[in-house]
């Protein structure tokens, strides 16, 4: 898991009230892990990138709910 930069931090901090505590965890991982993808940006490779210590394992269903349910409840 990636530690939140230094420079972000004011900016990251300013947002959560407009976040729930499970929701501001997950936008926080999600925009580290977008800023740490190289590459094409998608939400399967950001999500991947969120646990750079476990190498992607495709030939079983994937954790990446979390992250699209982030995306499809929000209001």
């Amino acid at each position: 898991m990636w530690c939140m930069i230094d420079s972000l931090r004011p900016v990251v901090e300013q947002l959560a009230p407009a976040f729930t505590l499970a929701s501001c965890h997950t936008s926080n991982l999600l925009l580290l892990s977008w800023i740490m993808c190289l590459g094409k940006k998608t939400l399967c490779r950001v999500g991947e990138n969120a646990h750079p210590e476990s190498p992607p394992d495709h030939s079983q269903r994937h954790h990446l709910d979390s992250y699209y349910n982030f995306f499809e409840r929000s209001a």
